[in-house]
């Protein structure tokens, strides 16, 4: 029996979603935490994955449960209950369901929506969940270059220079800023699919270009196709995965 579920999580003390040797990573902390409910070795496949430090809100995985124990999982509310009992307080599972064993929580997903939070002040209460750069920001030019990506486009130089990638495509379905009052608001992209970096890399380019430390648009930055021109990275703990879409749910 193949399981969907969403997780949400905060990402500070992680070293990202996927399993690393000798390193706390939310994969490992789902996986320890399902297979000890229900008594045999679990591993799940994500929709994808997270920097560490990087938070999530609507992450998607699945998992396949052994036919001899699927008795054992009757109750989804329940077996969700059980497994947030023995996770992490910074992870907790949610809107679990069962799913077509040919249902894959990376490939089926359409699209992935990304919110990278900022203030416009020193805050303390949000200092692990949203970035202060401390320049005087030009909103309506940050607005006017995220909204001329919007399309399909080669993200070359906007990805970690040491991938091995042989497509750079994404189509990028909505970008723009969201305030939420005077002093804070969020980026939010949506495409079908992100490189490694990528939204980190915008945001640190679009803070360069509204300083005007960078003199290209994000456009001409893209037809460059070299990671050297564009700007620099911005830090992970402003980013969140708000959401996996998928057609079926």
């Amino acid at each position: 029996m193949r399981i969907f579920s969403r997780v949400e999580y905060d990402g500070t003390n992680f070293f990202g979603w996927q399993t690393q040797p000798n390193k706390i990573s939310v994969q490992k902390e789902l996986q320890n935490a399902i297979s000890q409910i229900v008594g045999c070795q679990i591993s799940i496949v994500g929709a994808g994955r997270t920097d560490a430090g990087v938070h999530a809100k609507n992450q998607g995985f699945h998992f396949d449960i052994p036919d001899e124990i699927q008795n054992k999982i009757l109750d989804f509310d329940k077996f969700s209950y059980q497994i947030n009992s023995v996770l992490p307080q910074t992870i907790a599972v949610f809107g679990m369901q069962k799913v077509s064993n040919d249902f894959h929580a990376r490939f089926c997903a359409i699209e992935r929506t990304y919110h990278y939070y900022i203030s416009l002040k020193k805050n303390p209460l949000s200092f692990n969940y949203a970035v202060f750069f401390g320049y005087k920001l030009n909103l309506e030019k940050i607005k006017n270059e995220l909204k001329s990506i919007i399309g399909t486009h080669s993200f070359e130089s906007f990805c970690s220079s040491n991938n091995q990638l042989d497509n750079f495509f994404c189509a990028i379905n909505f970008a723009d800023i969201i305030k939420t009052n005077d002093d804070f608001f969020y980026i939010k992209i949506s495409a079908n699919r992100f490189l490694y970096n990528m939204v980190r890399s915008i945001v640190g380019t679009l803070v360069d270009i509204s300083r005007g430390k960078i003199n290209l648009s994000l456009l001409e930055i893209i037809a460059k196709k070299n990671r050297k021109f564009a700007g620099t990275t911005a830090p992970a703990k402003g980013l969140v995965l708000e959401n996996v879409r998928y057609e079926k749910f």
